[in-house]
């Protein structure tokens, strides 16, 4: 086997550098679109929580309400 002429390993080589910066660019898109979802999910979670907490409370409001008038 022979070597390949330069003028296509500079062409090659070209076209592996150019997908190696959209393999990058693409890996950092990816990265941010994992953050943001993560972010989602933390917000998500919080939510819930706050909501759990909400009906909680008012869970014990309404038996403390019922316990009031029930001694009236």
């Amino acid at each position: 086997m022979g070597k390949i002429p330069e003028e296509r390993f500079y062409k090659m080589s070209a076209e592996y550098e150019a997908e190696q910066k959209a393999l990058e660019e693409r890996i950092t898109e990816l990265k941010h679109t994992i953050d943001t979802a993560n972010e989602h999910s933390l917000n998500t979670d919080r939510f819930w929580h706050w909501l759990k907490s909400t009906q909680k409370l008012q869970n014990w409001m309404q038996r403390l309400l019922e316990s009031s008038l029930t001694k009236l």
